[in-house]
């Protein structure tokens, strides 16, 4: 949406009044939406799905109370009839053009514990500099999938 509506040449150039950039629940916030379901885990239990979903709202709604946050993380990411499973192939597809170059970038990153500077990162994807670097680098960081 940023580089084809926003960024892009035409009618709706420049013609953006506000930048609304929606962002997950924090901790706390996903905490406070969990008990208003009536969702009652304990902390770590908080802690375990927020590791595993994040805040994203729309992920938070799909788990049912009584639950532990093994069963919930279970029946929302792994059973093959879950309404998360391959979700990670399907969202990055969706989003980004060549989402392999996407793909690789992210699983790069997941194999150094510390993160890496661009030069390096793009170095292991094989991405020489350039403006395909930049398009990528900057589709993650707007999608919030990098910082």
């Amino acid at each position: 949406m940023i580089s084809n509506v926003i960024d892009s040449r035409g009618g709706l150039h420049n013609r953006i009044t506000h930048k609304l950039s929606l962002q997950p629940f924090n901790l706390c916030e996903t905490e406070i939406y969990l008990k208003g379901k009536n969702v009652r885990s304990s902390r770590k239990q908080i802690i375990e799905i927020y590791m595993t979903i994040g805040g994203v709202a729309a992920y938070l709604d799909m788990i049912k109370p009584g639950r532990s946050s093994s069963q919930i993380i279970s029946e929302i990411c792994f059973d093959p009839q879950s309404p998360l499973y391959g979700e990670f192939d399907r969202l990055f597809k969706s989003l980004f053009r060549k989402s392999e170059l996407h793909t690789k970038v992210i699983k790069t990153l997941l194999k150094k514990r510390s993160g890496m500077d661009r030069s390096e990162l793009f170095g292991k994807v094989g991405i020489a500099s350039g403006s395909v670097q930049a398009r990528i680098r900057n589709e993650l960081v707007e999608s919030g999938f990098v910082a």
